[in-house]
């Protein structure tokens, strides 16, 4: 397979606005499939299944094909600018699936199939009796870096469903072991039911190899009504569905009517439960036109349940969109008004859109209470929903819009300075929306906003190895890129006993200051564990590369601070050494009280809930009784994290292996076996092959800085360092240790930090040396008495100041 030609425009933007996609006819993507050891996987179904804003259940192939001996497939389809999920399929693998988005003409995406672990369940009524022939549906939801976001229910893919035998029974073949899932079941004789349905966890509720999986269905629901006006005159015709209240799933593409002779409408089969009974359309599109009134009904067996629902009327406001600069009228700018209210058992959520004509005027039907109103136009910064309270004396209102800044456009020639023309250019970091693509003549342009001080337009011809990077500045808007010969990065990725790791992912970032973005394409550790990046510029200024890094059976690792910026043609990147995944973790989540929580949201990752620290990540749920269990952690520090934000959640620090842990929710602990620093004698002051002389430190309180050479996190060091130089050295002695190198920047930072500066060494050693000191993150410090016994380990600075006075 040709790898795609493109270009890259780094940006550090935020942006309104992108013209570009419209000119492209097509999506294409190319796909890549593994295995869970890195093997390519020939012969599956690869394909793509378009997203819809449409409530009914769907299933609409965009394209499909199936991979090569490489593992290798692309797929192409109508550019609609509508998203689709991309599925990978072979029989006896897992399901493989990744987001493409609409608005991005092109796309290179892994996707890793695990091996199979099977699910299996019965399907039973209210008297325990098995039910047959029940449609089961399933919608797996990945901790896999290689399967990104979760796709709905209403994809309706067909081998994630499934039917119940003779016995009840039904088995699925498409999950591997990191996988979770909760399920959607019908039958004709029963109400629908989505298992767990109002659980924060749902979708994680239930993993392959879990036994005793028993969903009960019971006897459907039936709700009456009438529509009316504000006059209490029944209206007909109008649309009518039902969606859980409050609840994580949405039944409200599955139970709809339409209201009939005098307004009447009736809805059947309904599960037990609080629903919204709403006028209007599940479309999206469609709500200018069907406005939704609604009341919240609980549901009975027995016995129907009354819903009248009164639509009320609006009342016309006038919005004029003017430019605050000229004060000129905008002609075709879209203005959007919403206005949502809960009071009692009353639901409203209106809203209404509509374009200005050339005087800048649109006419909308409004409603009076808390509202929202947004507006944007052609060539400047949209107006977010902003809150405002109308009231039925409103006539009009005037809405400013500012002109976007001026574009950054430009050319792409090759070493002849011949025009490079149909390259996508977009920014790095900044939003996927925009970018545009080089005409006939090689140019392109965009309008954006800086959001930082350093701004690059880089241009990427990765088959060539060809790339050019030009600094924006503010007295320049137009710039020709001339491609030169890029940088290749090589790197390798081995196990703790130096085997190579096939099939890891590496994802590409930059950084700038204040500012952090995917660049290129990721990559994949071959056969040899070796990966390879190309037609990467040089790093300029206070330019910086990280790599993160993912491989099924491992713990995530991360490469950070990375400067190419010695002119060299190939740039070895520090050959990581990545952690088995083969122990466990399990205990219990309680609550404040003491009470087991079932179905509670579970979350494991690295130590102070990284990302990159050395751990798999994974989403699952507490059982019935509050348990839960992780396995193919790696040994080390972890975090494990029951329940979302706000106060009613709880995390625990531990170490792989742990067990019997327990998570309280609103309190954040750390499990006993995993014995903090505090109390405990320092190891030995030995960084970077640097041992410090014990004599040297004798009768001195130490304190130990861990830190990043990354700018704000530099800016702190230095701050740290100087309130220390009020303090005697005679009574401390303060080390500073960088966890990445510093290259570069050592001249620098020595100038301004009188203490030892450590220019830590990269990957396993730097690891064991922050594991020995117990740092979990930066910054992290480490004071002694003068006995040298540790009072306070952690990342407050202010805490460590008060521990040296």
């Amino acid at each position: 397979m040709r790898t795609l030609r493109t270009v890259f425009v780094l940006l550090a933007v935020m942006t309104a606005r992108s013209a570009g996609t419209h000119n492209e006819p097509f999506i294409l993507c190319d796909v890549t499939v593994i295995d869970s050891s890195g093997k390519p996987v020939s012969g599956a179904e690869v394909f793509a299944i378009s997203e819809t804003t449409d409530r009914k259940p769907l299933f609409e192939i965009a394209a499909e094909t199936v991979s090569n001996f490489s593992g290798q497939a692309r797929l192409q389809w109508p550019n609609d600018e509508k998203d689709c999920f991309v599925f990978a399929y072979k029989p006896g693998l897992s399901l493989g699936w990744s987001l493409v988005r609409g608005w991005c003409p092109r796309h290179t995406i892994f996707l890793q199939l695990g091996a199979v672990v099977p699910l299996d369940g019965l399907v039973v009524d209210e008297d325990g009796r098995p039910v047959a022939d029940a449609l089961v549906q399933c919608k797996p939801n990945s901790s896999s870096e290689f399967n990104d976001n979760s796709f709905s229910f209403i994809m309706n893919v067909p081998i994630l469903k499934t039917r119940t035998d003779t016995d009840g029974r039904f088995r699925f073949d498409v999950m591997s072991e990191d996988m979770t899932t909760d399920f959607f079941v019908i039958h004709p004789e029963y109400a629908p039911l989505f298992t767990n349905a109002r659980s924060e966890a749902f979708e994680c509720t239930y993993r392959p190899g879990q036994e005793g999986i028993v969903i009960t269905l019971s006897k459907g629901c039936t709700v009456q009504g009438k529509v009316t006006d504000e006059a209490g005159s029944g209206l007909e015709d109008v649309p009518i569905h039902a969606r859980l209240a409050d609840g994580q799933s949405d039944y409200s593409h599955y139970f709809s009517t339409v209201s009939g002779e005098n307004g009447h409408f009736t809805l059947t089969n309904l599960p037990e439960d609080t629903f919204v009974i709403t006028t209007g359309r599940g479309r999206y599109d469609e709500q200018s036109q069907w406005p939704s009134f609604g009341r919240f009904v609980r549901t009975q067996k027995n016995r129907p349940s009354v819903a009248a629902v009164k639509v009320e009327k609006g009342f016309p406001v006038e919005f004029v969109v003017l430019d605050e600069t000229t004060k000129r009228p905008i002609a075709n700018a879209s203005v959007d008004f919403f206005c949502g209210l809960k009071a009692g058992s009353m639901f409203r959520s209106v809203r209404t859109t509509g374009t200005t004509d050339v005087s800048g005027r649109v006419t909308l039907s409004c409603f009076p209470g808390d509202s929202q109103v947004s507006a944007w136009a052609e060539g400047y910064n949209g107006m977010w929903p902003s809150p405002i309270k109308i009231g039925k004396q409103l006539k009009r209102m005037p809405i400013l819009l500012t002109p976007e800044e001026a574009s950054v456009s430009g050319r792409v020639v090759d070493a002849q300075g011949k025009s490079v023309a149909g390259i996508r250019v977009y920014p790095v970091p900044g939003t996927e929306k925009t970018h545009d693509l080089t005409d006939s003549s090689g140019r392109f342009s965009m309008q954006f906003k800086p959001n930082t001080q350093e701004v690059y337009l880089l241009a990427q011809d990765i088959e060539q190895n060809l790339c050019a990077l030009a600094e924006v500045t503010e007295d320049k808007t137009d710039y020709t890129l001339r491609l030169e010969k890029g940088v290749t990065l090589k790197g390798k990725m081995i196990d703790e006993q130096g085997l190579p790791v096939p099939g890891a992912l590496i994802k590409p970032y930059v950084l700038v200051p204040h500012a952090m973005g995917q660049i290129g394409y990721p990559a994949l550790s071959d056969h040899n564990g070796d990966y390879t990046f190309r037609a990467v510029p040089q790093t300029q200024g206070k330019m910086e590369y990280r790599f993160w890094v993912y491989a099924a059976g491992y713990g995530s690792a991360e490469i950070r601070s990375i400067t190419t910026d010695d002119r060299a043609d190939t740039f070895t990147l520090p050959e990581l050494r990545l952690r088995a995944a083969d122990s466990s973790v399990c205990g219990i989540v309680v609550d404040g009280k003491g009470n087991p929580v079932p179905h509670s949201v579970v979350h494991l990752g690295g130590s102070r809930g990284s990302q990159t620290a050395g751990q798999p990540h994974y989403t699952h749920a507490t059982d019935s009784e509050g348990r839960f269990f992780f396995s193919n952690v790696c040994r080390g520090p972890l975090k494990v994290q029951a329940g979302w934000a706000g106060d009613n959640w709880g995390s625990i620090e531990a170490c792989g292996g742990d067990q019997n842990l327990k998570v309280i929710l609103g309190k954040r602990l750390i499990h006993p076996e995993h014995s903090p620093m505090v109390g405990r004698p320092i190891p030995p002051l030995c960084f970077d092959g640097n041992t410090v002389d014990p004599d040297a430190v004798m009768g001195k309180q130490v304190v130990v800085c861990f830190w990043e050479p990354v700018e704000e996190k530099q800016e702190r060091a230095i701050a740290f360092a100087q309130q220390l130089d009020s303090l005697s050295r005679e009574d401390v002695s303060a080390h500073f240790v960088f966890t990445y190198s510093l290259q570069s920047k050592r001249k620098e930072v020595a100038e301004q930090i009188q203490w030892p500066i450590y220019d830590a060494v990269h990957g396993t050693e730097m690891d064991l040396i922050q594991r020995a000191w117990g740092a979990q993150e930066t910054p992290w410090f480490i004071v002694t008495d003068i006995q040298h016994i540790v009072i306070y380990e952690g990342p407050s600075a202010n805490e460590a100041k008060t521990a040296l006075q």
